[in-house]
This record gives structure tokens, sequence and C-alpha cells, in this order.
């Protein structure tokens, strides 16, 4: 390839060579126009003449320029000038996060920043509908303030524009093995090293083995060859990491390991998901168990222990009384109609909404079927909304059939799936309706929240999925599914757990009215205060 340094492409000046890579040579240039120094990537010579690596060079031209966002490279300019095609972007001063781990692993709280703002990239990328299908610590930049870039969106694809044929197209180049699909071994996803379509999820994966590495200083499937490496994505997990010497908070290798999951629905379901994870995790001072200590020691208990489990048991069984007539209502026979309700009346609909994925530790299951149970009974109090009881959908949880089964099954038009991470005093919901017909996606949406605010979270989800639903809410309805008040949050995280621990005595079914005889008196002492125990009204 010529010399560029010292030539002027358009009213950008040569001044240096930065580097070389698959996809082309970076120049140090001085934007004469603005006054500004830039980087300058030119497609080589040799490969000036090829078609598909000048379509991938296009196409990463545009998509990078179709997105703004402090954590991806921004791209000014994009030209021809006689048989040199170049690209103009923000030049960076720093490294590479491949000559980061150069050094060595990196620090857990630093993992999960860095981890949390590739991922708040991907997030934005995603929305626009375009996939990296290429990340790697080479392609990842830490500038010499803090500031992290993702590079080289050279093997981008747009989702919705790609032609079909280019789905298997294989690629070669110095940092793909010959012979290799879209993407570098060791970094691919299960279903990129199987040839089969990528979704945003890829990325999710590829990012998994990226934050492996940084956390253990090692690449989770490093092996001899680049064949036996991608085996290995296929077939084996990657060594613990908790051997390390770093204090490593289980919550990080967790989330690790989730996005390194094989299959795609097992791991995070969005970028989006991802960064919030990591950025809670970052925002710890300490590992969780300790955490979690001190965050006992800091509460103030809203009832002694003793008075506080009498309030539980009873506030669970009149909490599950006055749910009765709601579940009724809501479940119907399998495939068949709720009574009462038209569901194939002009304005009205039938979903039904699936067990909802909890993101956080295992133990706090508790919590994402508590959201899913409370948006169930929400949407039960719209007439003209056919919906599914909890009964029948809990069945579904961690089900292998697909949403378009699950509907026959079910006899719904439509369903509702999403995530639910408490963390600390926060808490995400994200939901994805989907039409059960078509097996398209209606509406999606991500709320974020206090937890104290838990209630007023799940009226406006609720509000919204109706609104996606197009059935119509009279005002006597919306009075009923709304609220403003807060919740204590000890004493709410206490309640879900105890109405848990009814459905692990009773069944998970009409067994729960069985035990409420047992403590009926203790019902009609307290009963005035079922509210304040879990509940407390804003201040005026």
């Amino acid at each position: 390839m010529q010399d560029l340094i010292g030539t002027t492409l358009g009213h950008y000046r040569i001044t240096a060579k930065i580097g070389e890579g698959g996809m082309g040579v970076v120049y140090r240039a001085h934007d004469e126009r603005l006054d500004r120094d830039v980087a300058v990537k030119v497609l080589p010579e040799e490969v000036a003449t090829d078609q598909d690596r000048l379509r991938r060079f296009e196409r990463e031209a545009k998509a990078v320029a179709a997105l703004s966002h402090p954590n991806i490279l921004e791209i000014f300019d994009f030209d021809t000038e006689g048989d040199v095609t170049f690209a103009v972007t923000e030049l960076l001063e720093g490294e590479t996060l491949r000559e980061r781990l150069e050094v060595g692993a990196v620090g857990w709280r630093k993992v999960a920043e860095t981890g949390a703002a590739i991922a708040e990239g991907l997030a934005a990328a995603h929305g626009a509908g375009i996939i990296h299908r290429d990340l790697k610590p080479d392609n990842i930049f830490i500038t010499s303030d803090g500031r992290v870039k993702i590079l080289e969106f050279g093997l981008a694809r747009d989702v919705e524009a790609a032609a079909p044929d280019e789905t298997h197209s294989p690629t070669v180049s110095r940092y793909t093995d010959p012979g290799a699909v879209m993407g570098t071994a060791g970094y691919m996803s299960p279903e990129q090293v199987r040839g089969e379509p990528a979704d945003q999820r890829s990325d999710l994966f590829s990012l998994g083995c990226v934050l492996y590495e940084m956390v253990s200083g090692r690449r989770a499937f490093a092996r001899d060859t680049a064949a036996e490496t991608m085996t290995a994505i296929l077939r084996e997990e990657p060594p613990e990491v908790s051997g390390s010497d770093v204090l490593l908070p289980p919550e990080l290798e967790q989330t690790v390991r989730r996005c390194l999951e094989k299959r795609p629905e097992a791991r995070f379901q969005s970028a989006s998901d991802l960064a919030y994870n990591l950025r809670t995790i970052s925002s710890a001072s300490v590992p969780s168990a300790t955490r979690e200590q001190a965050a006992v020691r800091r509460r103030k208990p809203v009832l002694g222990a003793a008075l506080l489990g009498l309030a539980l048991t009873t506030t669970a069984v009149l909490w599950w009384q006055s749910q009765d007539k709601t579940r009724e209502e809501a479940a119907v026979p399998i495939g068949a109609t709720a009574p009462d309700r038209d569901a194939s009346a002009p304005g009205s609909a039938s979903i039904a909404v699936l067990p909802l994925e909890n993101l956080g530790p295992a133990q706090e299951e508790f919590f994402a079927d508590g959201m899913t149970d409370a948006l169930i009974t929400h949407l039960a109090k719209i007439e003209a909304l056919k919906v599914i009881s909890r009964i029948s959908v809990m069945r579904y949880k961690d089900t292998e059939l697909s949403l378009p089964e699950i509907a026959r099954e079910l006899g719904v038009e439509t369903v509702l799936t999403g995530t639910v991470l408490h963390a600390g005093d926060r808490v995400r919901i994200s939901t994805q309706l989907t039409d059960a017909g078509t097996d398209r996606t209606l509406w999606a949406e991500s709320y974020e929240q206090d937890l104290g605010d838990i209630l007023a979270l799940q009226s406006e989800v609720a509000r919204a999925i109706a609104e996606a639903v197009k059935v119509e809410v009279d005002p006597e309805e919306e009075a009923r599914i709304a609220t403003s008040r807060t919740v204590d949050l000890e004493a709410y995280e206490a309640f879900l757990r105890g109405i848990a621990e009814l459905e692990k005595a009773s069944g998970g079914g009409p067994g729960q009215r069985s035990g409420a005889g047992l403590v009926q008196q203790t019902v009609q002492i307290v009963a005035s205060h079922d509210l304040t125990l879990f509940v407390k009204d804003e201040p005026n």
C-alpha cells in the first residue's frame, strides 16, 4: 500500500500511521477545515477491488455514523478519493483493552464498570437494529481519561437490512482464522460457531468472554487451535474464576456465567439489562454476603421478630383471601374463554402473563414471582381483558415450549414475557408483549424504580400492557389499578417471602385457603393493620 503520510485526502492531512487491522489501515490526520486532529481509516489497496470487503467497510461507516453514544467510536465522514476509500473518526488517546490485559487481570470493580459501559454501547447499537458480531478486547478502547469506546463495526450488520445470503457468509481477516464464520475464534457465540443467524444475545456471549478474561487474566475458551477453541465454546464450560486472588462478588461471577450460557434464551435478553446488573455490582463496596449483613444491620425493624412473623402470616392469608375472587375469575380451562368475558367481542383481548424471569440471585426467585402475580392481579381488574390465572401460567415456568405453543394451549392472543432484577433498593422490570399468531413482538419496554415505589411501578406496567393490547380501561378500572402508595422495604420483602412459603406448604392452589381457618382468630385481631404492615401512605 502506498505511503499516505504527508498526503491529503479531501481536507484531511495525513500525519502518521496509527495501526493496521483486517479491515483497514488507520492514520492520524489533521482536519484542515475544522482545525482538529482525527483518525482516518483507509481500506488497503490489495482489497479495494473486493466488493464484499468494500460493502462491509461502507456498512461499518454507515452503522457507526447512525449511532450517537459516548461508548461507541464516533464517525465524522466517509468518502472516496481516487482509488482510496476512507472513513474519518474521532481520534482516541489511550490503549485497547487487549493492550491493558497484557499487564494482567483487572480489578472486579473496574471489570463491572467497563462491562457496563460496553453493554450500554451495545444497547444503543441493538436499539438501532445493529449487532457487532466481533466483540473482543482488540475492539474495545480505554481512553486516557478512562472512557470506554467500542471499535470496529466491520463485521456489524443491520439486522433488518442484511441480505439473506449474508447470514452464513464466511470471512477471513487478520483476527479471524481461515474458514471460520463471522467473528473471532475464542469470542464467538455458539450460534456463530455453528454458522447460524446471530442476534443481540450473541454479542452478550462475546462480552461474557471479555469479562471473563478481564477478571481472570485468561481466555475463557483458550485452546491450541481454532477448531479446538470453537469445540470448547460449543461443549465445555470455562474454569471457575473464584480461585483468583481478587475478592470477587458472587454476583459478578454469576453475571459472567449467565452471559456465557450456551443457549441464547438462557443469557441476558438485552444489553440494557446486563448493563443495569453490572452497574449495580460496581456500586457495591464489598461482596454481596457482607453487603446483605450490613443492610440487615442498617434496617430499622418495622415490627419485632415475633410480631413480624405473626403479622406476615396473617397478612399473607388475608391477601390470598382477597385475591380468591380475582383468581377464580381469571382461572379458565386451558384453551377456553374466561367466564362472563367474550374474548371475541370488539375491544376485547386475551393475555397470558408468563412467569417473569429472575435476574438476581436464585434465592430471590420469590421477588419475580411476586411481580408476576401483581401484574396478573392488576390486569384481571380490566373487564375487556381475558387474563389467564397464575395457577395456569406457573406451569410454564422454565418450559421449553415456544410462545405460540403456550398460547395455543392457553387459548390466548398475546403472551407477556419479561425479566425482573431486584438489586439493593432498586428494581428493574423489562417486559415484552408477543402476538401469539405471528410470534411478532407487539411492544417492549423497560422500567426502573425505587423499590419503595414498586406498587406504582406495577400499576404503570399494567396500564402500558392494557394500552399495548388495545383494550379500553374505564375510569373505575383505572382507579382500581392505580396507586401512589409506597412500601416499607423490609416488610414488603418479608410479605413476598411469606407468600412463597404459603405456596410451598399448600401446593400453590386452593390449598392456601385451607390454612385460613387455622389463623382466623388472629386475622380478626390484626385485620385492621393488613395494609400498614407493608404499605405506607405518602406523607402529606
